[in-house]
């Protein structure tokens, strides 16, 4: 997780996985400056309490970084329409069933839309702005 902590993050909701065989992972989706990250929930089972919030932490899974996206459309899994249907590196694709896919789509193209580029000077003067 600690990649997808450094830089600060834009969008952080549960989502779900859906792999493609057809079985799905729950977790959280996260978004920052510069990637998109799904981390599954792990539950601390050494207690005997009851489920609690706080036994939970996250194990990243997936990370694609946002320069590497080829293609963002909308998806559907059985009746659900909100789904993030994404291709980087050209032949690598993920689906993940969100709360709101417009507001996923909107905040994905926005955080694209300023590449990360190692030495461009325009990104330094954005950043001291």
């Amino acid at each position: 997780m600690k990649l997808c902590i450094r830089k600060k993050i834009i969008r952080n909701e549960p989502a779900t996985w859906i792999k493609s065989d057809d079985r799905a992972e729950h977790g959280r989706l996260i978004l920052t400056e510069k990637r998109l990250c799904f981390a599954r929930n792990l539950i601390n089972t050494s207690t005997v309490s009851r489920y609690f919030f706080n036994d939970q932490s996250l194990q990243v899974v997936m990370e694609i970084d946002l320069d590497t996206i080829n293609q963002l459309s909308r998806g559907k899994h059985i009746v659900d329409d909100n789904v993030v249907q994404l291709t980087w590196l050209q032949y690598d694709d993920a689906r993940f069933s969100v709360i709101d896919y417009d507001a996923w789509e909107k905040d994905i193209q926005k955080a694209r839309m300023h590449p990360d580029i190692p030495g461009d000077p325009n990104q330094r003067s954005e950043e001291a702005a």
